[in-house]
C-alpha cells in the first residue's frame, strides 16, 4: 500500500500538463548537470555504506581519518549543491515551485513511511529464564527503597505539599536465602535443558590459587550448599593436597547425589622442581 502511494505521487508529476509544458523549457545543459550531480551523490552515498569503505582508514598522527566519513561529507556537499543548483536555475525552479508539489511530497513521504512500517516486526520477547536470571542478579546487587510523605500547614494561606524519594543501595545478600534462590533457579534451568537432552556443567578452576589452603578448603565447604542439583555437574580443579584435605573433611554421611557430583573433581599434583643428583 505504501509503495503504491509513493509511486502514485511521483507518477502524477509526469501526467501534469503544466509540468510537462515547463519541462520543455529546461535546457539540455541544465539536465546534464543535474543528472551528473545526482549520479555523483548516489555513487558516493552508496559507497559510504559498503563494508569495504567503512573499514578503510588513514592514520594521521593522533587522528584517524575514515573513508566512510569522507564519503558521507562529500555526499552531503553534492546533495546540497544539487538542491542549490535546481533552485537557482529559473527553469528548474519553476518545476519545483508548482503548487501541487507539496501534496506530491506529502504522498511520497507518507508512502515511504507506510512501506517501512509494513516490514516492521516486534522484537522477540526475552526467554523467561533469561529474564529470571537477570532479575536474580539485580536483586543480588541492589535494593530499592521508596519513601512517600505528605505534609500540610495552616497559616495565613493553607499549604499542602508532598514528597517522593527513591534510593538504590548495595545490599549484602543473606546466605541461606541466596542458596535457596540460586538452587531453585538452577533447578529450573537444568530441568529446561534436560527436556532438550542437555546438561548443565559448571567449571570452577584454580581453587588452589587462593591465598592459603585454609581459604581454599573454606571455599569448597561453602559451595557444597549448592551441590546436589539434578542434571547439574560441577568440574572443580584443585591441587592434589587441597583435594585430599577436602575429601578427608567430607562427612561419611554425604548424600549419594552430592557424592556423585563431587566425585568428578579433577586433581592436579603441584609441580615440583627436579632435585640435583
Amino acid at each position: 500500500m505504501g509503495i503504491l502511494i509513493a509511486i502514485g505521487s511521483l507518477a502524477s508529476a509526469f501526467f501534469d500538463p503544466q509540468l510537462r509544458q515547463l519541462a520543455y523549457d529546461v535546457h539540455f545543459d541544465t539536465v546534464f548537470a543535474a543528472a551528473l550531480l545526482a549520479a555523483g551523490w548516489f555513487y558516493v552515498f552508496t559507497a559510504s555504506l559498503s563494508e569495504r569503505v567503512q573499514k578503510a582508514h588513514l592514520d594521521l598522527g593522533r587522528w584517524t581519518l575514515y573513508a566512510s566519513d569522507v564519503c558521507k561529507l562529500l555526499a552531503t556537499f553534492l546533495g546540497t549543491y544539487l538542491l542549490y543548483f535546481l533552485i537557482r536555475t529559473p527553469s528548474t525552479y519553476a518545476l519545483l515551485a508548482d503548487e501541487q508539489n507539496p501534496l506530491r511530497l506529502a504522498g511520497l513521504v507518507t508512502g515511504t513511511l507506510l512501506a517501512r512500517a509494513a516490514g516492521w516486526r516486534p522484537t522477540p520477547a526475552e526467554p523467561r529464564l533469561v529474564t529470571r536470571c537477570r532479575n536474580h542478579l539485580y536483586r543480588l546487587q541492589t535494593i530499592q527503597t521508596t519513601t512517600n510523605a505528605l505534609s500540610n500547614s495552616t497559616a495565613q494561606i493553607m499549604t499542602l505539599g508532598g514528597s517522593h524519594a527513591t534510593s538504590i543501595s548495595t545490599m549484602p545478600p543473606n546466605f541461606p536465602a541466596l542458596v535457596e534462590e540460586f538452587r531453585d533457579l538452577l533447578t529450573s534451568i537444568a530441568d529446561t535443558l534436560a527436556a532438550r537432552r542437555q546438561r548443565v556443567l559448571i567449571a570452577i578452576d584454580e581453587v588452589d590459587r587462593l591465598s592459603s589452603d585454609a581459604q581454599a578448603l573454606a571455599f569448597l565447604a561453602e559451595i557444597k550448599a549448592i551441590l546436589g542439583v539434578r542434571h547439574v555437574y560441577y568440574l572443580i580443579s584443585v591441587a592434589e593436597d587441597v583435594g585430599a584435605a577436602s575429601a578427608a573433611a567430607c562427612p561419611t554421611g554425604t548424600s549419594p547425589t552430592a557424592h556423585s557430583t563431587t566425585s568428578s573433581t579433577s586433581r592436579h599434583a603441584p609441580s615440583k622442581k627436579p632435585t640435583p643428583s
